[in-house]
């Protein structure tokens, strides 16, 4: 049986391996990116929500939240999110509706809130949307805290002796710089092209701008939708 090869974060790839377990598949970790959180101090002023765009920020946030942040309502982007801030101690939180996910569906649920006018807007470095942008026309303002970095990391060597020799039968995408990533690091290792699973048409750009083949995109923006993908595309290959 192939490998299915799952490039995430390391807590967040030892998950979906699990998961790829569960259905029959093998999963070969080799992260592309690493946590690295980064010294911040909470800033001395009121605010009148915290908002969040990543369940990472919580895994980089040292020690125990002030009471004055945790009693804030905090909006997020999804159940992940919510559950990892639960977690750290919020109990007023709150997100977009289920068929809604992102910085833009975060920000319009925000602009939409009346009592709220000063947002504390935790993130990464790297961000692939702008809140601010979004607030500021509707009159909210936001500051921003940068709570961790994603610092690149290569391929194992188990890695990259499995793309070398074709036991990878396919490669799971969930961003765009993860895919990227995997461009930089593997793109001409493999001599026949694994499945490339992909969580969006946005993440696919750049493997299918390097002329990758064997892009399959999930169904809806999920890690179930895109398993089933997986699962479905070894099959068909006969697998």
């Amino acid at each position: 049986m192939p490998l299915v090869l799952v490039t995430r974060p390391k807590g967040e790839a030892e998950t979906t391996a699990e998961r790829l377990r569960q259905r029959g598949l093998r999963p070969l970790i080799s992260p592309l990116l690493s946590l690295e959180p980064l010294a911040f101090s909470w800033p001395d002023a009121s605010f009148d929500a915290v908002a969040a765009t990543s369940s990472r920020t919580f895994d980089a946030i040292p020690g125990a939240l002030p009471a004055r942040i945790l009693n804030l309502p905090l909006f997020v982007v999804g159940a992940r999110t919510a559950d990892r801030a639960g977690a750290s101690g919020f109990a007023n939180i709150r997100t977009p509706r289920a068929d809604e996910s992102g910085v833009a569906a975060l920000g319009s649920m925000l602009a939409k809130e009346p009592s709220i006018h000063n947002v504390l807007y935790l993130a990464g470095r790297d961000r692939s949307g702008d809140l601010g942008a979004i607030l500021g026309p509707a009159g909210k303002k936001s500051t921003l805290i940068e709570i961790y970095l994603m610092a690149e990391t290569p391929l194992t060597a188990e890695a990259q002796a499995a793309l070398e020799s074709g036991k990878v039968g396919a490669v799971l995408h969930y961003s765009r710089r993860t895919a990227g990533r995997f461009l930089a690091e593997a793109g001409q290792l493999a001599p026949s092209s694994p499945i490339h699973v992909c969580l969006s048409a946005n993440v696919a750009e750049p493997l299918a701008a390097a002329g990758l083949t064997g892009l399959r995109l999930a169904q809806t923006p999920s890690e179930k939708a895109m398993l089933e993908e997986a699962e479905a595309a070894l099959a068909s290959a006969g697998n």
